[in-house]
C-alpha cells in the first residue's frame, strides 16, 4: 500500500466504520491498512478488552481540538459547582436517553426543593444528588465512591433481578444487550471487579491522553464491560463527567451533556456498535 492511498483511506469519513471501509477499499486493503496502524500508531492503554488483551487508540485519530473547549469548561466564576438550569436538562435528558419515564415538571419542581411525590420523583431526586455528588471536586473517583454514586443516583430506586445483591459493588451474572438480535454480553462477572479497578486506576493516573478524548474512553468502557444489572448508560455518562470535573474543568457541569447526547441518540448508540463490530474486523 503507498503512502497515497493510506491517506486517503485515514481521511475517509467511514474511517471509524471498518465495515464501510472494506465495502469501499475491499477487505485486503483495510487489513493492509489496520497492519501499518498497528506498527506505526497504536498506543496501548492500561485498559483490557475481554480476552484481557490491551486495548489500544490512534492518538492522530483521537485528538480535539481543546484549546477553545478547554476554556469554556474551565471558566467558572461561580462559587456553584453546577448550573441549575444545564441540571435540569441533564436529569431529563438522560433519563430519556434510556427511555425512562420522567416529566420535565417534576425535574423542575425536584430541583427547586421540593419534596418527590411519588416514584418518579423519587428516581430524580437521586439523579440530582449523584450530579451535586460528582460535581464537589473533594469526591476523587474510586472504587467506593464509584458504588455510592451508583447506590445514590440508581441503585436505590431498583427492584427485583435488578439490585445489586447485597454485599456486591457489581453484578454477580450475566448480562445481555438485546434489541431486534444480541447487540453485546456485558463481561464475565468473575471479572467485573479486577477490570473495574484497572478501570479506576486508568482515570487517575497521569497520562497524555487528552482529558476530552480519555472522557469518552472512560464513557465507553462502562458500556463494554456492563458492570450492573441496570443504568450503565447513566452511569457511564456520570463518569464521563465526573472525570472531567475532576481534571479542573469546572465548568462542565454547566452545561447539558446528555441534552446532546439524546438529540444525536441513533450516532450515540451507532458508535458503541462500531467499535464492537470493529473490533471483530
Amino acid at each position: 500500500m503507498d503512502i497515497k492511498e493510506l491517506a486517503e483511506m485515514m481521511s475517509d469519513k467511514h474511517f471509524f466504520n471498518l465495515k464501510k471501509m472494506q465495502y469501499k477499499y475491499s477487505g485486503e486493503g483495510v487489513a493492509k491498512m489496520l497492519e501499518i496502524l498497528k506498527e506505526m500508531s497504536y498506543t496501548q492503554l492500561a485498559l483490557k478488552d475481554f480476552a484481557q488483551q490491551p486495548c489500544v487508540y490512534l492518538p492522530a485519530q483521537s485528538l480535539i481540538s481543546t484549546s477553545v473547549i478547554r476554556k469554556l469548561l474551565a471558566a467558572n466564576t461561580s462559587k456553584e459547582y453546577f448550573g441549575l438550569k444545564a441540571m435540569e436538562e441533564e436529569i431529563d435528558s438522560t433519563l430519556k436517553i434510556e427511555r425512562i419515564q420522567s416529566n420535565r415538571d417534576s425535574v423542575h419542581r425536584i430541583l427547586h426543593g421540593f419534596a418527590p411525590e411519588s416514584e418518579e420523583e423519587d428516581r430524580i431526586l437521586g439523579m440530582k444528588k449523584g450530579l451535586e455528588f460528582i460535581g464537589d471536586p473533594v469526591n476523587k473517583i474510586t472504587q467506593e465512591n464509584l458504588y455510592h454514586l451508583y447506590m445514590l443516583s440508581i441503585g436505590n430506586f431498583l427492584e427485583g433481578d435488578s439490585k445489586l445483591p447485597k454485599g456486591s459493588l457489581y453484578r454477580n451474572d450475566t448480562v445481555y444487550i438485546m434489541g431486534d438480535k444480541l447487540y453485546h454480553e456485558g463481561l464475565s462477572p468473575k471479572l467485573l471487579p479486577k477490570y473495574m479497578e484497572e478501570l479506576i486506576q486508568f482515570a487517575n493516573q497521569k497520562d497524555v491522553i487528552p482529558e476530552l478524548a480519555k472522557a469518552c474512553m472512560l464513557h465507553f468502557y462502562i458500556g463494554y464491560l456492563h458492570p450492573y444489572f441496570d443504568g450503565n448508560g447513566r452511569m457511564a455518562r456520570f463518569v464521563h463527567l465526573w472525570y472531567l470535573v475532576q481534571q479542573g474543568f469546572s465548568s462542565t457541569m454547566f452545561y447539558a451533556f446528555s441534552k446532546y447526547i439524546n438529540n444525536s441518540k441513533n450516532e450515540y448508540y451507532n458508535s458503541f456498535l462500531d467499535i464492537e463490530q470493529n473490533y471483530r474486523i
